[in-house]
């Protein structure tokens, strides 16, 4: 994996700097996407519309489904038709030393056969040690699949329990994480059928 060492919003950010002022419309909703003029039209929901030569939606598929509708009909029913699974990262820092032996690798994936509410986690402070600092240790846990994907709304004691769990079990590690950080995604994660 290679991304950004300051993540990817650098991307997001450089792409912006290189537009034209008036090219950048921040905080504004988009209702709809139209032919017009020369190329396209971009309906804010606002009201205004933002004459586009192209248009990229990096958004997921239900909210391309809604901006397309008008413009393309079969199009919106393909992008809604793709299912999204609600998922929750549970990430978990510990400070230089807290951790008595190095973590291999840079994480893993549990494949379904293996059951359980953990799908993956992530080595943070080895995968992108430029995130962590000093030799601290930072671990992200994914939890939530399709067919699973409760766990993702349960209450965060439950979540920081299971992840105890997982590692103790996969790392053989009991001490008790200075920092915990949960985020729920709803709808995170698409189902490519």
């Amino acid at each position: 994996f290679v991304t950004p060492a300051g993540g990817l919003g650098e991307i997001v950010e450089a792409v912006a700097a290189r537009l034209a002022p008036q090219g950048v419309r921040l905080g504004a909703a988009v209702a709809g996407v139209r032919r017009g003029g020369a190329g396209w039209e971009v309906l804010l929901a606002g009201g205004g519309v933002m004459p586009a030569r192209a248009v990229i939606l990096a958004t997921p598929a239900f909210e391309a489904a809604g901006t397309v509708a008008a413009l393309d009909p079969a199009l919106s029913a393909e992008l809604a038709g793709i299912p999204f699974v609600s998922v929750a990262t549970v990430s978990v820092a510990f400070p230089a030393g807290a951790v008595p032996h190095r973590l291999p690798g840079y994480g893993y994936v549990t494949p379904r056969a293996e059951g359980g509410d953990v799908v993956a986690c992530t080595v943070t402070s080895n995968k992108f040690p430029s995130r962590v600092p000093g030799s601290a240790v930072l671990l992200r846990f994914f939890l939530g699949r399709a067919g699973r994907e409760a766990v993702a709304a349960a209450e965060d004691e439950v979540l920081r329990g299971l992840v105890r769990d997982e590692m103790a079990r996969v790392f053989r590690l009991t001490a008790e994480p200075a920092e915990w950080r949960v985020v729920r995604w709803a709808r995170g994660m698409p189902q490519y059928a």
